[in-house]
């Protein structure tokens, strides 16, 4: 009898301390400064239409930190989209998985894990890349644990921009694509300079310029190697993407 009292005892010990040390976070918006954030965990989060990455802080709300891991299900995938996404200790330490590596898979698991402390938030960017006119991806990021346990997730919805309207509005266009060895972008709006950013498939920015869009301006591409890239405008007055398509170098 004795031995099975003293049993119960070490089992109660043993529940009360699993759920004393239960681990949870707190999931908030990078650019939320509230001393209390608030908490978006459980939620699906807009980005803002045409946007290409949400950006995410994630506060270690336990006893002890914990390793973490990150986890991306797809919800909705527009034709054509492709998605990737960055985490660590902060923006700058961690890893970042190319679209190459995530988007194919319907969930993806990071194979590397960092230390989710007490006094540091976590990092999580979901990026998106999308190439048609048209359509919205969903998707869910999981906080994981060693033990590969879902802790708690935040959704994200990205929608692309209907290109038709912003050409129409802003009057831009880029030709040739394919192309070569140089693009030409022509507008006729009142934004009088953009700044220009190509990336690649992985979200790595390999072209970066300031450039007059009130008229017509030739790029030379010539040092890029061939293949997909991404090519956005964003007007530097207002940090508002402008225009964005897909670009193509034989």
């Amino acid at each position: 009898m004795k031995t099975f009292k003293h049993a119960l005892i070490v089992l109660a010990c043993l529940c009360y301390t699993s759920s004393s040390t239960a681990q949870t976070v707190l999931i908030y918006d990078y650019f939320d400064t509230l001393t209390e954030p608030v908490n978006l965990s459980g939620t699906v989060v807009n980005a803002i239409p045409g946007g290409s990455i949400k950006r995410f802080f994630i506060q270690n709300t336990s006893e002890l930190p914990f390793n973490f891991r990150i986890e991306r299900v797809k919800i909705e995938v527009a034709d054509g989209a492709a998605d990737y996404f960055a985490f660590g200790q902060t923006e700058g330490i961690g890893s970042v998985y190319s679209a190459v590596d995530v988007s194919p898979h319907d969930s993806f698991m990071s194979p590397d894990t960092f230390l989710l402390g007490l006094e540091t938030d976590g990092y999580l960017g979901s990026h998106y890349i999308y190439y048609s006119s048209e359509g919205c991806s969903q998707y869910r990021y999981y906080v994981i644990n060693d033990s590969t346990q879902r802790i708690d997730s935040v959704g994200v919805r990205f929608c692309a921009p209907v290109v038709t309207i912003a050409e129409n509005e802003f009057g831009i266009s880029l030709y040739p694509n394919p192309a070569q060895n140089q693009i030409t972008i022509a507008s006729a709006n009142n934004v009088l300079m953009s700044n220009l950013i190509i990336t690649d498939l992985a979200g790595k920015i390999v072209y970066s310029e300031l450039i007059q869009t009130n008229g017509n301006s030739t790029i030379d591409l010539a040092n890029l190697e061939k293949g997909i890239y991404v090519v956005t405008l964003i007007d530097p007055l207002v940090n508002e993407q402008i225009f964005n398509t897909k670009l193509v170098l034989e």
